[in-house]
């Protein structure tokens, strides 16, 4: 895959107007999966591939039409990888696209400089109620025995007396 043709697939992604960002990781981007067949826009500013284009769409899709639901075979016959070797990268023999220039071990500067946001204070601030942050775990709860599995509250197995010990504390 050549980086003119799709490179900007990764600038899509990871640019700060992305739907990838933090900013936009909760509750607004769970409804536009949930709506993808209306939600999903691909911005002008950014030139992308129609192969490109239709990769994305057929994997942001209903599970049962979704790009790949026929096994990997699909997914791999897919314009988008037209000309990938799919053997030398299963064999770890494939060139790599880009290798930079190292001015040493530890040199970092292929890397971007990022750029750290302050932190308010509002954004520690306990919520009540449901929020956008619970959506990734719908369905699931906790509690103490789970933590620790039934059988160590009960006094059995290697750990017994660190449990007898944690529960007599708490």
């Amino acid at each position: 895959m050549s980086d003119d043709r799709h490179g900007s697939l990764a600038k899509l992604v990871t640019s700060k107007d992305s739907i990838l960002t933090l900013d936009t990781l909760l509750v607004g981007t769970y409804g536009n999966i949930m709506n993808h067949k209306s939600s999903l826009v691909f911005p002008d500013d950014i030139p992308l591939s129609e192969e490109a284009k239709s990769i994305v769409r057929g994997f942001l899709t209903d599970s049962s039409d979704r790009l790949g639901s026929n096994g990997i075979e699909e997914i791999k016959r897919h314009e988008f990888f037209q000309g990938f070797d799919w053997s030398s990268a299963a064999n770890k023999t494939m060139a790599p696209p880009y290798i930079p220039e190292l001015l040493s071990e530890v040199d970092t500067t292929h890397f971007e400089d990022i750029l750290e946001k302050p932190v308010s204070k509002e954004e520690f601030t306990s919520q009540r109620g449901f929020s956008g942050n619970h959506l990734p775990f719908v369905g699931f709860s906790y509690t103490k025995a789970q933590q620790w599995g039934a059988h160590l509250m009960a006094g059995g197995g290697p750990l017994a007396g660190v449990v007898a010990d944690v529960k007599h504390v708490t």
